[in-house]
């Protein structure tokens, strides 16, 4: 396919699923807004494989260049960075801090006031005393994994 036919498409779907995301964080779940949302992710995954696939030889180019041996180019160690603080996220995430936290529950009390209630139940059953967080939701709106 034509890389410029790719690109919008890309380009398209993402503007989609930015969509379909902000109504599936602000709003109360809406299971066509959700089938709508995995759908048009997993096509804009799809894309992105012929994209790259369509682009391998120029994104070798930016990555890597050879000058009698393989060298690390600029745009390589942005990218890098750029990896490396996305990686910082990854304690933030796990373990539920700010700001990942403060986001997630700012949806939640935006849903809550519909009529969802949530209780966090944490214990040590495991026998290695690796804990467990279980998150209950009640209402009339929480029949749904997105809540």
């Amino acid at each position: 396919m034509k890389r410029k036919i790719i690109s919008t498409a890309l380009l398209l779907i993402l503007g989609f699923m930015g969509w379909t995301g902000i109504q599936m964080y602000w709003y109360p779940y809406n299971q066509a807004t959700a089938v709508l949302h995995t759908f048009t992710g997993i096509l804009f995954l799809g894309f992105v494989v012929v994209h790259l696939w369509n682009n391998l030889k120029p994104l070798k180019g930016y990555l890597l260049k050879r000058k009698g041996k393989w060298k690390i180019q600029p745009l390589t160690a942005t990218f890098l960075s750029f990896l490396g603080i996305l990686l910082l996220f990854v304690p933030i995430y796990k373990f539920d801090l700010p700001p990942i936290s403060s986001v997630y529950e700012l949806g939640n009390d935006r849903k809550s006031s519909e009529d969802i209630y949530i209780k966090r139940i944490q214990a040590a059953i495991d026998p290695k005393g690796l804990p467990l967080q279980i998150e209950v939701l009640r209402g009339a709106n929480a029949r749904f994994a997105q809540n």
